[in-house]
C-alpha cells in the first residue's frame, strides 16, 4: 500500500499539468480559466517527478518481491514521492499560481507610480513591488493590479480612462490617467 500511494502522489506531480488544462476546460469562471490556462505557458513539471515517479514504481515492484529490504525499499518510494512534490510539483504550482502576481508586480516596481491592489487582496504584490500596495481604487497617476475580468466588467467611461500596463495569468496592470 505505501508503493502504490507514493507512486500514485507521484504521478500525480507528474500530472499536475493535465489536472490544470482539465480543470481550465471545466470551470465556467472567466478568472479561473485564465488562471489554469496559464499553466501551459509555465510547461510541464519536469523530468524530477517522472524521475520519482519511476523510482517508486520500481521500487514498490522491489518492495514486494524481496522480503530481506522491503522496509528500506519503502522508505525509499516515500522519499521519492515526497521528492517529487517538494522538489517539482509545487514549485510547478507555485509558478502557475503566483507567477502573474509576482511578474507584474515586479513590473510595476520599475514605474515610479505608486502600486495599489483594486478590487484585490494579494499580499504577495507588495512583497515583489518592494513597496506598500493599499488594497483600494487607484487615483489619477497610480497603478493598479487588478483582475482581468473584474477590469472588464467596468463601464466604457471608467475602462477607457486606464491604460494596461501588462498582464498575465487572469490578471492586469494598469495605469489610471
Amino acid at each position: 500500500w505505501v508503493a502504490g500511494a507514493a507512486a500514485a502522489l507521484a504521478a500525480l506531480a507528474l500530472a499536475s499539468p493535465w489536472v490544470a488544462a482539465q480543470a481550465a476546460r471545466h470551470t465556467a469562471d472567466a478568472f479561473w480559466q485564465a488562471r489554469l490556462q496559464h499553466a501551459q505557458a509555465v510547461g510541464p513539471v519536469g523530468a524530477l517527478a517522472a524521475a520519482c515517479a519511476l523510482a517508486c514504481v520500481l521500487l514498490g515492484l522491489h518492495a514486494c518481491w524481496s522480503a530481506r529490504r522491503r522496509s528500506a525499499a519503502l522508505v525509499a518510494c516515500a522519499l521519492a514521492a515526497t521528492v517529487s512534490w517538494t522538489g517539482a510539483a509545487w514549485p510547478w504550482w507555485g509558478a502557475v499560481l503566483q507567477g502573474p502576481v509576482r511578474d507584474l508586480a515586479r513590473q510595476a516596481a520599475a514605474h515610479p507610480q505608486p502600486l495599489v491592489q483594486w478590487r484585490l487582496h494579494q499580499p504577495s504584490a507588495a512583497f515583489y513591488a518592494g513597496t506598500v500596495a493599499p488594497r483600494r481604487a487607484p487615483r489619477p497617476g497610480e497603478l493598479a493590479l487588478a483582475r482581468a475580468d473584474r477590469v472588464a466588467e467596468l463601464p466604457p467611461p471608467q475602462r477607457e480612462a486606464l491604460d494596461v500596463i501588462g498582464s498575465a495569468g487572469g490578471f492586469v496592470l494598469v495605469l489610471q490617467r
